[in-house]
């Protein structure tokens, strides 16, 4: 039981993350609860609670979301992930840490001077440029997502490459909703966890739930900037963390 509240405690984090920025949950919950329990049951555990709180977070912002973008971008992302998961079935344990850790430690710091574009709009008309890097930067976010769970850097690039963050976030959501029934999917099939790690999932969805809820209604009342250093401070500690395991 006291398990099962510290991996509802790191589920909520990092739906609040999510909540707030559209992204970050996997980032920020896979390797806290890799401190605990090996990758791969970690990535099911977040992956399970995304789509119970992302189909909720994907269905607000639905009206915001440029629907050609969202699926190109999932075409490169399942196909990304088929691969990515055939990866992670073959790597040892050990390895996949060090990835992960490697993958955080990374995006943590990127966090840590970013700044805030303050736009609210389309800075220029996606075109055919914008597609193909839509395809792209989706095949590399599910390569990711396969081989470590968290597959965010590369399409959150993307997004804010081409888009405000108003409009960055509704179709992070947005693809991160589907991606992640199919990735959960994809371990169960290739027999790297098996339904008991997915039953342990569904026991934090209240959490996840509650770290959505919590962090849509932080999303309008707290700087995007200050929240995404103090989330890389806490990604700094987990890499580390993750890295020694």
């Amino acid at each position: 039981m006291e398990l099962l509240l510290l991996y509802a405690l790191c589920i909520a984090v990092g739906q609040i993350v999510k909540g707030i920025t559209g992204f970050g949950s996997a980032l920020v919950s896979i390797p806290l609860l890799s401190l605990m329990v090996e990758p791969s049951k970690a990535i099911v555990f977040v992956l399970v609670s995304d789509v119970a709180s992302g189909g909720w977070l994907a269905w607000n912002a639905r009206k915001r979301v440029k629907w050609s973008i969202v699926g190109v971008m999932l075409s490169g992302v399942f196909v990304g992930q088929w691969i990515g998961t055939g990866v992670h079935e073959v790597l040892p344990e050990k390895a996949v840490r060090i990835c992960l850790a490697v993958i955080v430690f990374a995006f943590a710091i990127k966090l840590l001077y970013r700044t805030d574009k303050g736009v609210e709009s389309i800075p220029r008309r996606p075109d055919k440029r914008c597609l193909y890097e839509g395809g792209f930067f989706g095949m590399g976010a599910g390569l990711m997502a396969g081989l470590v769970g968290a597959g965010g850097p590369p399409v959150v690039y993307y997004t804010r490459r081409w888009f405000s963050d108003t409009l960055s976030r509704a179709l992070l959501l947005n693809v991160f909703f589907p991606s992640s029934f199919v990735l959960c999917s994809l371990f169960i099939y290739r027999g790297i966890v098996d339904f008991s790690v997915v039953y342990t999932g569904l026991q934090l969805i209240p959490m996840s739930f509650l770290g959505a809820l919590g962090g849509a209604w932080l999303s309008t009342r707290i700087s995007p900037v200050v929240f995404s250093r103090l989330v890389s401070i806490l990604l700094i500690g987990a890499a580390v963390g993750v890295a020694l395991g």
